[in-house]
């Protein structure tokens, strides 16, 4: 009998979040790349923009739109397609996996923030033509990420003007979480790490986006007040002129020399492969993510699986993966569908307080109470052993695949 042939666009392989979620799940499959028009048409929009901005400084179109769609040039010889955040209008079956919800399109994405669509006649077109797709029997399934992307998925469907179809796509969506292979096989390994010096990690490159900067900020204001010894360990290439809170040069700058100031207890790595930052993950004892924007967080899997509890902001899917019993919780001020506050100054300087604030009360709580990194860390761990287990996200893939 012939495996399983499960396509997978070619143009984004290599993606983190296909990786993730989507190739090799299923170890009886075989994985092959796919080509569509739209990534065609998206590989021209780069090159062009890459042209615009030498001539005019500025690029000419986006491609966001381009990427969260799929047309076979050529019908697929593969039996289902499993897609990201996109929309399929071809014939072969296909399943997409999704972030925050599909269609991901910029009038939708901007709609979801607003509350409510303020659609052109074509926009209005397009959005009913990709819910119809979805709706179709080539659609095999969507596969929400979190209990939080259902909660959006299920606002866009409100949109259609049809009830038939939001409820046609409604039944297609399911949640998945991400799987997670255990980094640390037994906890107990992790309680040998000694508790002097407390050994905290970021990982992100988007160092801004993520909290970074308030989060040296809290570290070092911390560690001049306190005698405890800590250290800092941070992954990032620290990236700015992000959609959240758009850090300029003077920011990067401003966490470089942060950064190089206290080289003597913070170790900073701009690059590391997957490998050496779970090598790192098993020899720290809490992570941390302050973020503004993520719609997920992986980063906090990977962290609870070395048995590690992390102190997180509660947007989005954090506010499932973490809790109380299993790391730290910064509140901060958040819209409907649990995104942070960030689409004013004023939201965002609101957002920034509440995170400065929070990392400080955390980092007072695990100075006062050193051992709670192992208890919080071996609930982190058993959660990731419980929710996040991988034979029980191939098993979830395999039951949605079989009708193809």
């Amino acid at each position: 009998m012939n495996s399983l042939r499960i396509g997978v666009l070619r143009r984004r392989w290599h993606y983190y979040s296909y990786t993730r979620n989507v190739l090799y799940r299923l170890p009886e499959a075989t994985y092959v790349p796919v080509e569509d028009i739209f990534s065609r048409m998206a590989t021209l929009t780069l090159r062009a923009n890459r042209v615009a901005r030498r001539v005019i400084g500025r690029p000419l179109w986006t491609h966001f739109n381009l990427n969260n769609q799929f047309w076979e040039v050529i019908p697929s010889r593969v039996d289902v397609l499993h897609l990201f955040n996109a929309i399929s209008y071809g014939r072969t079956p296909w399943v997409s996996t999704f972030e925050t919800a599909v269609p991901r399109f910029l009038e939708v994405m901007a709609a979801i923030h607003q509350g409510e669509p303020t659609f052109s006649p074509f926009q209005r077109w397009r959005f009913e033509k990709a819910l119809q797709a979805a709706a179709s029997d080539r659609c095999l399934g969507l596969i929400a990420l979190s209990e939080r992307a259902r909660r959006v998925q299920t606002l866009v469907l409100q949109w259609t003007t049809s009830a038939d179809l939001a409820q046609a796509v409604a039944s297609k969506v399911q949640v998945v979480h991400p799987p997670q292979p255990l980094v640390v096989e037994n906890f107990e390994t992790k309680t040998t790490l000694p508790l002097k010096p407390l050994r905290f990690m970021f990982v992100g490159h988007d160092f801004f986006r993520k909290g970074g900067l308030e989060m040296l900020q809290t570290f070092i204001e911390v560690r001049r007040a306190s005698s405890y010894p800590v250290t800092l360990t941070i992954v990032s290439a620290l990236q700015g002129h992000d959609y959240a809170v758009h850090a300029d040069d003077a920011a990067i700058a401003e966490a470089q020399r942060l950064i190089r100031e206290n080289a003597t207890w913070i170790r900073y790595f701009p690059r590391l492969t997957h490998e050496e930052v779970l090598r790192e993950m098993r020899q720290v004892h809490v992570g941390l993510l302050p973020t503004y924007a993520d719609s997920y967080g992986y980063s906090v899997l990977e962290f609870q699986a070395a048995g590690c509890p992390v102190i997180t902001t509660n947007i989005n899917a954090l506010a499932e993966i973490n809790a109380p019993e299993r790391g730290w919780i910064i509140d901060v001020p958040r819209g409907p569908l649990g995104e942070a506050t960030l689409h004013t100054p004023e939201g965002r300087a609101a957002v920034q307080k509440a995170i400065l604030a929070g990392l400080r009360e955390a980092l007072a709580a695990i100075l006062a109470d050193p051992q709670s990194v192992f208890q919080k860390g071996r609930a982190a761990h058993a959660y990731i052993r419980q929710f996040h287990d991988p034979a029980q996200h191939t098993q979830a893939l395999r039951a949605i695949y079989k009708t193809a």
